[in-house]
């Protein structure tokens, strides 16, 4: 086990599990081997006998395999005993350092909570007695070297970290805003990066200070300026003049919106160079936004274009339709009808996949997930619509599947007759006469009575409903879902049927996909720190619903355990008299019907007369109503006013500092487009460009020259190469240096800065007491003049 630690440690190769035992100490005393002997033993009466008796003066005596006391304690997990032997104030030596060593994050919390406050700050700040460890490693360094994040997020070393990264914070933003011009800001922001011109991408510096959150040197002006330049980079020359005015501008961002297809193509089939503008990030920006607009178009125009059609029952579907269309006409009702806005939708969510696998692999899926928490719902969004693809596939094979089963290509009497007949009512619904649609008769067994038909009038727009015969030919298209075919309708369909989890499926992307629209609000100034408060209230949310789950699962087991017998014994007798369909609800029936009770007994949403159970059992009602008002109490005063303090708090926050949440959510935003990724949003990232095609002809071309090439190059022109590398060196070496130069500048112009801002305090500190003894002067003659002046007047009176 020693030597499996040892592999991974950042300095020795000794083990360090053995601390360096001087000769001169004995290890085999009687009462050392007394004490020794306790600890292994766990006796922790014993060892306090022995420190009472004052036998033990040092905690560092060592067993014949070179173990301590604490280090003995630490590997047995001996918590109470290791809490006994730092009572004493006798030095543990580097204890913290084996239980760090060894991964031991009790022994860890252990020593930091049980040490002494006048003696804690310097035994956790100290470096090794031993030469076992490096003489300048600290303990938070050496957990921090083992990638011991458990250990490193002790509180006691978390404060430590906080200031540290506050300090950081500050000096870099200090420094940052020490850069005289535009090149300079530019070549700290990019840490000595070569800038190629005319391709704008994020910085260095800025992307190390999104990973580690420095908000205040993100929001500051020169980051910004530089992200803004970077960010809106015109290349063609009318471009310029236009961004002079804003309506032209406006006008111009408008147009690429619209134009987005056409522009889209453009740029595939036209490898021209002034086609790089679709490169910028303010451009592509715009095209993905156009991109998800005429997306969340196409779920608008899905959702309305098909229409739904029931036929009354007693009316046979086959009549007058041939084969094929009774084939068509089951495909409708058994499976969704795929018309060109879905179609268009596939092509965008194949897109959209493309899109995520790519930057995936680019940068693997923990930073993926990590760097923008909305690439979760992303990722989440593409799961639903996948499963909606997958589902409505295989409801179209199992339905092609059961027409070729059933016969239908050749005789429809051979449908076997369904094993639930539910009636569809004839009864007719009167519609205006010059309506275009037909409405929906609703089946008996919904629970709805017969002449509750025309409160469904307003059920939807674009429904059928046939009356006085079966469907026609007309009716009879690719964009119609049927509601029922002969003798069954959805109602009898599987709970998991594909079809209904693909419709689920594609309801709850559906959301998803106009939520993450939200996202791209965010560079609005109008609308960014509204959304970054929303955003932060959701956590907030997220946080109280933790609690609300334990809460409302506590009291829902009591009520169902107090509740489910009267209410199956009141279910019983209703059934029995009456329909199911006609019996009151019964709200603590089960443990799930109790949640969900619960839950909406928060809207006040629940019937009160349900608490009671019968006069005579009065303790079983005065029970369950005292919990009832307890969950509401809970729930309701305090759990819900507590979420609306938290949310008011956490607006009041982003409020008072919404300047730099917003600018650091709208550099997020604009980095995201200034990271190398696919230019073209979806769908059209699935054609390749002609520039693309070109690059991999060039790149073939070149491997299958190679050999040629290298050949020819070391006959000929063996130096020349040399020559090349070596004068391609100092352009990027150059850069470097002058990074370095202006690292070296930045320094000493904080140092120098620093220094006046000591000379200014001391100089206001100085102006203060010269003030402070100007005025007590003042004060001093003013007295001396005011007696002078009492003197002369008792001298004048005495003439």
């Amino acid at each position: 086990m020693a030597e499996d630690q040892i592999d991974g440690h950042f300095l020795s190769t000794k083990k360090l599990t053995i601390p360096d035992v001087s000769p001169t100490k004995s290890i085999t005393p009687s009462c050392d081997s007394r004490f020794l002997k306790f600890v292994k033993e766990n006796d922790i009466s014993g060892v306090r006998r022995l420190f009472a008796e004052g036998e033990i003066n040092d905690l560092t005596e060592c067993d014949e395999l070179g173990r301590s006391a604490l280090t003995i304690a630490i590997d047995c997990d001996y918590l109470e005993m290791l809490q006994c032997l730092l009572e004493s104030d006798l030095d543990p030596g580097d204890a913290l350092y084996y239980a760090i060593e060894t991964h031991s994050i009790q022994g860890v919390q252990t020593l930091c909570r049980q040490l002494k406050e006048t003696r804690r700050e310097d035994i956790l700040n100290r470096f090794p007695v031993t030469p076992s460890w490096p003489s300048t490693c600290k303990p938070l360094i050496l957990a921090a070297r083992q990638d011991n994040y458990h250990i490193v997020k002790v509180p006691r070393f978390k404060q430590g970290c906080d200031r540290i990264e506050a300090n950081l914070a500050a000096l870099s933003t200090k420094l940052l805003s020490l850069a005289r011009d535009n090149k300079e800001v530019a070549l700290l922001l990019n840490g000595g990066d070569d800038e190629e011109a005319g391709k704008p991408r994020l910085p260095r510096r800025l992307r190390q200070a999104f990973d580690i959150d420095f908000k205040e040197f993100v929001s500051h002006p020169s980051s910004q300026d530089y992200m803004i330049s970077q960010w809106r980079v015109p290349s063609l020359h009318f471009l310029r003049r236009a961004m002079s005015s804003e309506i032209l501008c406006d006008l111009i961002y408008l147009l690429f919106m619209l134009l987005f297809p056409v522009t889209c193509i453009l740029y595939i089939i036209l490898p021209v160079e002034e086609l790089r503008i679709f490169q910028r990030p303010l451009v592509r920006f715009l095209l993905h936004l156009a991109s998800k607009l005429y997306f969340l178009l196409l779920l608008i125009l899905s959702t309305m274009r098909p229409r739904v059609l029931v036929v009354s029952s007693g009316q046979s579907m086959s009549e007058n339709l041939t084969a094929d269309q009774r084939i068509r006409l089951y495909m409708n009702y058994k499976a969704r009808p795929w018309d060109v806005f879905t179609i268009l939708i596939i092509m965008w969510i194949v897109g959209m996949t493309y899109r995520a696998v790519k930057e995936v692999w680019h940068h693997s899926l923990k930073r993926y997930l990590i760097n923008n928490k909305w690439n979760i719902l992303d990722l989440l969004q593409l799961v639903l619509y996948w499963t909606f693809i997958i589902m409505s596939v295989v409801s179209y094979v199992q339905a092609w599947q059961t027409t070729q089963t059933w016969g239908l290509a050749n005789d429809v009497t051979d449908i076997p007759e369904t094993r639930n007949e539910r009636q569809v009512p004839s009864t007719p619904i009167p519609t205006q006469p010059d309506e275009q649609q037909f409405l929906v008769n609703m089946p008996q067994t919904t629970g709805f009575p017969p002449d509750a038909a025309d409160s469904f009038e307003d059920f939807d727009p674009q429904v059928f409903h046939q009356e006085g015969g079966p469907p026609d030919r007309a009716s009879i298209r690719d964009d119609v879902i049927l509601g029922n075919y002969e003798n069954e309708s959805r109602y009898d369909w599987h709970v998991f049927d594909p079809l209904l989890v693909a419709e689920s499926a594609f309801a709850l992307a559906n959301v998803l996909t106009y939520l993450h629209l939200v996202h791209s609000l965010v560079i609005l100034e109008s609308l960014g720190p509204l959304l970054i408060s929303y955003k932060s209230m959701v956590a907030d949310v997220t946080k109280v619903a933790v609690i609300f789950i334990f809460l409302v699962i506590s009291f829902s087991l009591g009520l169902t355990q107090l509740y489910r017998t009267f209410e199956r014994l009141d279910l019983q007798t209703c059934m029995s008299i009456n329909d199911k369909s006609e019996c009151p609800d019964m709200p603590f029936l089960s443990f799930s019907t109790s949640m969900e009770s619960l839950l909406w007994s928060l809207f006040n949403l629940i019937d009160q007369s349900n608490l009671a159970v019968d006069e005579d059992l009065y303790l079983t009602e005065y029970v369950g109503k005292l919990m009832y008002l307890t969950f509401m109490v809970v729930a309701v005063l305090v759990l819900l006013n507590a979420l609306i303090a938290m949310m008011s708090n956490t607006y009041t926050r982003v409020e008072d500092n919404s300047e730099v949440e917003w600018k650091f959510a709208r550099a997020k935003l604009m980095a995201e487009y200034m990271t190398p990724s696919v230019t073209l949003p979806p769908p059209f990232n699935l054609v390749p460009s002609c520039k693309s095609i070109l690059r991999v002809i060039c790149c073939l071309y070149r491997k299958c020259c190679n050999r040629q090439l290298d050949r020819g190059h070391r006959t000929s022109n063996d130096n020349n190469g040399t020559y090349e590398l070596e004068t391609k060196k100092p352009s990027y070496s150059g850069i470097y240096t002058d990074y370095q130069v202006l690292s070296r500048a930045l320094a000493e112009r904080c140092h120098r800065a620093s220094q006046m801002e000591k000379v200014k305090q001391k100089h206001k500190s100085k102006a203060k007491q010269e003030m402070a003894a100007l005025k007590k002067t003042v004060e001093n003659i003013s007295d001396e003049m005011r007696q002078l002046q009492l003197q002369m007047q008792k001298f004048m009176y005495s003439k």
